[in-house]
């Protein structure tokens, strides 16, 4: 239990509550398949919850007192109250969006998990609760908790993103797998079939890749954060992505730190001009890459230094001026 809160403590410095659907996961496979959440004494759980705090809490509590309330709207009300109950980024969908997500992404090995879903069941009603033979029959219902509680929280969520079940896709890799490797040596035509669907993968995969000349967006931004890249470009200061409401940023931070060879941080504006304030105030100007259309509403508030623009974006160093308000 304490190894877990370590790692929940972990997770959050980098994620933070994104986390939260590790130990919710382990809590429902506890419950649920093996129940043993009732063999945990409280005193357990309050020492668990209290190393988790020993390690998120001091970092929190100095940007909190270094900021104040920019970093508390910012960090919790911006990007979690109002991501949960509202759509940001231009980014939303229906209660489907990261179910269609799950069959595209992991297509075609996402068509296994209805009969590992099946199966799943099927071993709860022959096995007893909490029976370790369950783990032994090529299903681990660990990872199936993880797949379902990653869907159901960020359904409930409003802005959607594909990645944000990025961890649903390891986890239904491992039980394909584990499927596949209790089938397989058992039947040959079912040999012969998957073969012939890699095959067919792999051809279309490479057909896709020979045609594919690229989102307009995505090449333009690519372009600018070639120019970004230095000799030491592992040790600069992460770049800004600034753009305007209602463009779409999906591929936008990825696209940046593949072709920049740095980390990058996106901020939309208007939504988020607490975050570029603090961004530009404590480091006395960013090197940023900025849609074309954010540059009329910046030129009030901040000095901006192009270095190279093209059809939709620029690359400059932004600071604030020194008469002006935050942006």
């Amino acid at each position: 239990l304490y190894g877990v809160a370590l790692a929940v403590a972990a997770g959050a410095m980098l994620k933070g509550p994104a986390i939260l659907v590790a130990p919710f996961a382990i809590a429902v496979d506890a419950f649920f398949w093996r129940k043993a959440l009732s063999g945990i004494r409280a005193r357990h759980w309050t020492g668990a919850l209290a190393v988790t705090l020993l390690v998120v809490g001091p970092w929190h509590m100095a940007i909190l007192a270094a900021h104040g309330g920019a970093f508390f709207r910012e960090y919790f009300i911006q990007q979690i109250v109002h991501r949960t109950d509202s759509v940001i980024d231009a980014s939303t969908g229906g209660p489907l969006y990261y179910a269609v997500a799950l069959v595209h992404g992991a297509f075609p090995w996402s068509i296994l998990a209805a009969f590992s879903v099946a199966r799943l069941f099927w071993l709860r009603k022959r096995l007893p609760a909490g029976s370790k033979q369950l783990r032994t029959q090529s299903v681990d219902p660990l990872f199936w908790s993880l797949i379902a509680v990653t869907l159901v929280l960020y359904t409930l969520v409003s802005t959607k993103h594909a990645w944000y079940i990025a961890p649903v896709f390891p986890a239904l890799a491992i039980e394909s797998g584990r499927l596949l490797a209790e089938l397989l040596p058992r039947h040959q035509r079912l040999r012969l079939g998957v073969a012939a669907v890699l095959a067919f993968a792999l051809v279309f995969t490479f057909a896709r890749v020979a045609v594919r000349q690229g989102d307009h967006s995505s090449n333009e931004i690519a372009q600018m954060a070639m120019l970004t890249r230095t000799a030491e470009s592992h040790s600069a200061s992460p770049l800004l992505v600034l753009a305007g409401a209602g463009e779409n940023t999906q591929a936008d931070v990825p696209t940046v730190v593949f072709y920049s060879h740095r980390t990058a941080t996106s901020i939309v504006l208007p939504q988020s001009t607490e975050s570029l304030a603090i961004a530009l105030a404590s480091n006395g100007g960013r090197e940023a890459i900025l849609s074309n259309e954010t540059i009329p509403a910046l030129s009030n508030c901040c000095t901006i230094h192009a270095f190279a623009h093209n059809e939709l974006f620029t690359y400059a160093r932004i600071s604030l001026t020194h008469t002006s308000k935050r942006p």
